[in-house]
């Protein structure tokens, strides 16, 4: 594969790519290149489809796959607070707090699992989840607790928590 492209150009849309060479083989794919959306660059509804295009390196084999992309408008909207712990001189104590969420999609929502990247599974776990978790259209939950524990004062770190949804 020689070069993957998107026409019409769009820059909305991000190809990282490096030509390879594939070896016949029905049972394996073979990844071929990262195709990402953003929908904040994309500024008109035709940013939303159009075709992605990969050519062989002697132009004899092209393969065209049509794209749509919807943005959905909406959020998840929680209260940033309840998401900063403090540990002090001497406080080593876990400390929980329940994360209501509201969804103000125009949709029901739906939670299927709640997680903290590994590097800080030894200060924070989510706890109380009962998976899957729906979320009408503008109603608040209180989906999962947060809990932080402690090993060292003082710690000072910033980190994200991934709810894995249907949107």
């Amino acid at each position: 594969i020689s070069n993957v492209t998107v026409v019409p150009p769009n820059g909305a849309i991000h190809v990282d790519f490096r030509p390879v060479q594939l070896k016949p083989d029905v049972l394996q794919p073979t990844p071929v290149a990262l195709i990402s959306f953003s929908a904040s660059k994309a500024t008109h509804p035709k940013q939303g489809m159009g075709k992605i295009v990969v050519r062989s390196k002697t132009d004899n084999y092209k393969l065209t796959i049509p794209y749509q992309a919807f943005v959905l408008h909406g959020s998840l909207v929680y209260d940033r607070n309840k998401t900063m712990f403090y540990t002090g001189q001497s406080s080593l104590k876990n400390t929980s707090r329940e994360l209501p969420i509201t969804n103000t999609f125009n949709f029901t929502l739906v939670v299927y699992n709640v997680s903290v990247p590994p590097d800080v599974q030894q200060y924070f776990s989510v706890e109380n989840l009962t998976s899957p978790v729906h979320l009408a259209s503008q109603e608040t939950v209180s989906v999962f607790t947060l809990t932080f524990h402690p090993n060292v004062t003082l710690l000072h770190l910033t980190t994200s928590v991934h709810l894995h949804t249907n949107a």
